[in-house]
């Protein structure tokens, strides 16, 4: 499985909420392509992935629009400290 396109934004969950991470991006397997969207939290393996297709059609029930997150995490968290790390250097 390959990763690619992703954007990123980071979410302040209000003044006393935890914040979280919110990846679009691209997924390669088996020759097919699907848009994604990951939410991430700071802990591991708290993060959720959703098809963004089915989500476009409301689709958000348990065995549809459900995705093991473990198996996109390594990449997504990677994504994510690249992107924080160039956040910072543009101050």
């Amino acid at each position: 499985m390959k990763i690619s396109k992703a954007k990123i934004e980071y979410h302040r969950n209000g003044p006393c909420g935890i914040g979280f991470d919110v990846v679009i991006f691209t997924v390669h397997e088996d020759g097919e392509s699907r848009r994604m969207m990951g939410v991430l939290f700071p802990e591991p393996e708290h993060i959720a992935i959703f098809d963004l297709d089915k989500l476009g059609n409301e689709d958000i029930k348990f065995g549809s629009n459900s995705w093991k997150g473990t198996d996109y995490e390594y990449q997504l968290r990677h994504m994510i400290e690249k992107f924080h790390n160039m956040e910072n250097t543009d101050e």
